[in-house]
Parts: C-alpha cells; structure tokens; sequence
C-alpha cells in the first residue's frame, strides 16, 4: 500500500464513506499509481490491484455500484506502464462486477493540454475545460448505470 492509500483508508475516512453510501463510486486511483510506476519496473501493480480491490469491498459493503476508470492523458508516462494498468482496470472491473471505462484516456494531447488550457501547468490536473470534457465523457456511462438499476431493481 502506499501513503497515500493509507490516509484513504484512515478510519475517519472509511466511517463517512460508509455512513453516505454513495449510489455510485467512481474510482480513479491509477494516477497516482501510473506515476510511481513510471520509475520503472513492475512493483506497483500488485499494490494498484490491493487498492482496488479494497476500495471496491467498501463500496459493495453498502450495495453501491463502482465504475473504474482509466486517467485522462498524463504527460512523461510510458504507453507501456499505462497499458498494465488498464489490464489491471479491466480485470478487477471482470472480477468484482464493477463497470470499466477508458472514455477518458483520450480525451486530450498531453503534449498540448497546458497550452490549450485543459490542463494546470503540471499537465495532470484538469481547468474547467477539462473537467466538462471528462464530464461529458463520463456522464453516459453513470446514466446507463442508473438505468440498469433502476430497471433490475425497480427503484
């Protein structure tokens, strides 16, 4: 686990996550992950994997729904290093029953995103323009999700 899981999963966090019961979450922690493992070598799929499944466990805990989502385009990180763990995305997704998604992984040239202003100077976190491109992105697949739910369970 890295720190940044363990603050996550402080028990503070873990009790208000579980007290809102969230209808859907949707989990996007392989940014982080992505750029740890741009280093170099395979240590930080295992531990991407853990966290997945952990944070999954939470949500099903309550009857939520999850999404897993693979990041937007991130500068300085290898085609390859995102490839492993989108396989890693879809295979938890497979396993838990959780919907997968890589709607947002070209969504924009990391090379220019700064420039067009889609992204902050860092290339990584979204402007307005961004987030309404991830947005749109996302917002038919949360509204297909609904829809199977409220068709299967009736509410």
């Amino acid at each position: 686990m890295c720190s940044s899981d363990l603050q996550d999963f402080a028990p503070r966090i873990i009790q208000a996550l579980l007290h809102q019961r969230f209808d859907i979450s949707v989990l996007m922690p392989a940014y982080i992950w992505e750029f740890a493992a741009a280093g170099g070598g395979s240590k930080y799929e295992k531990g991407y994997a853990s966290e997945l499944h952990n944070r999954i466990g939470l949500v099903k805990s309550y009857g939520g729904m999850c999404l897993i989502v693979d990041p937007s385009p991130l500068p300085l990180v290898l085609g390859s290093v995102i490839g492993r763990f989108q396989a890693i995305d879809r295979l938890v997704a497979k396993e838990t029953g959780c919907a997968y998604t890589n709607a947002l992984t070209h969504l924009w040239n990391p090379s220019t995103a700064v420039q067009r202003g889609i992204t902050l100077i860092d290339g990584v976190h979204p402007r307005s323009p961004g987030y309404r491109l991830m947005a749109n992105a996302l917002v038919p697949i949360l509204d297909r999700m609904v829809r199977e739910r409220v068709r299967t369970r009736g509410f």
